[in-house]
């Protein structure tokens, strides 16, 4: 979406949340079930999931009942992410074939690619027809799977590239994306100082498109990535990213891989108390001034 693109997500949902005030349930449906679909996909975008997934399935019974299949597929591929998101793989996948056998009925090549679960085939068909910011996005999401299931070489090769096309389409979300993705690459790889740079950068990028989950999950892995040189700031990452979460309704930080060893390296570092002290005084110093603290160099 536009907004999405320009990194104007905050301006995007209120339009859209405007749009749902003019149509109201009882309304006009077809122009409600836009309107849902549109806040739900930018609250995706911001890491709102409760809202996303609200959104999105009030979108998908409407568009049941109008018999709309375009809109049906859209609503179901999203709550597909949102389920991926959560860890629900067996319910992504179910959302996935319903969607893609959506937009298979309805003969348009392009959405077919775009709504397909498989990404190897959708790389492919965003190439030859030139769509660099589908592809971009498809790489990165290509390079998740692949990094899950242990390739970490591969994987960084995907986001590198996906990332060189965000940076060619000046897209200040998909760059912070891809950044944090090859952060996590080169973390696991044991490249922590790498890492934290590309964190750095990424949640530079976060703070002016204004994605409170992006500046969380940001936050965390500068933290993770310099839990043995600088154990103080990183307890104090991790207190504020924690608070960047405090207004969404979204998994905590603990929900991810790693996170609890990583915080429990730090408590036997630091001790108990000193980790607890640290911790509280990142929750309660601000983003802002915590992310200017953060030196070009860990």
């Amino acid at each position: 979406p536009y907004w999405q693109s320009e990194g104007h997500l905050v301006e995007g949902e209120q339009w859209f949340e405007e749009l749902l005030n003019l149509a109201p349930r009882g309304g006009n449906p077809s122009v409600r079930s836009k309107a849902l679909r549109g806040a739900g996909i930018l609250a995706l975008y911001k890491g709102e999931f409760r809202r996303a997934e609200d959104r999105l399935k009030e979108s998908e019974g409407i568009c049941r009942g109008l018999g709309d299949k375009s809109g049906l597929a859209q609503a179901l591929y999203f709550r597909g992410v949102l389920a991926r998101h959560h860890g629900r793989f067996e319910e992504e996948k179910a959302l996935f074939i319903e969607s893609t056998a959506l937009f298979v009925s309805l003969g348009d090549s392009s959405w077919i690619a775009r709504f397909s679960g498989n990404l190897e085939y959708r790389v492919e068909y965003y190439r030859k027809i030139g769509d660099r910011s589908n592809l971009a996005k498809t790489l990165n999401n290509l390079g998740d799977k692949i990094r899950l299931q242990g390739d970490l070489g591969r994987a960084r090769e995907l986001y590198e590239e996906g990332l060189s096309l965000y940076r060619e389409l000046h897209d200040p979300g998909g760059i912070a994306w891809s950044l944090m993705n090859l952060g996590e690459t080169r973390r696991a790889q044991g490249e922590e100082r790498e890492a934290w740079a590309l964190f750095r950068e990424s949640l530079v990028l976060w703070l002016e498109v204004g994605n409170q989950r992006g500046i969380a999950d940001a936050l965390a892995g500068m933290a993770r990535s310099t839990i043995g040189e600088q154990p103080e700031r990183a307890a104090q990452w991790l207190g504020a990213g924690e608070a960047a979460l405090d207004e969404l309704e979204v998994p905590r930080m603990d929900d991810r891989p790693g996170y609890g060893q990583d915080v429990a390296r730090l408590q036997e570092t630091l001790g108990e108390t000193r980790f607890e002290a640290l911790w509280r005084q990142g929750r309660e110093t601000g983003i802002d001034r915590i992310a200017s603290k953060a030196r070009p160099e860990p």
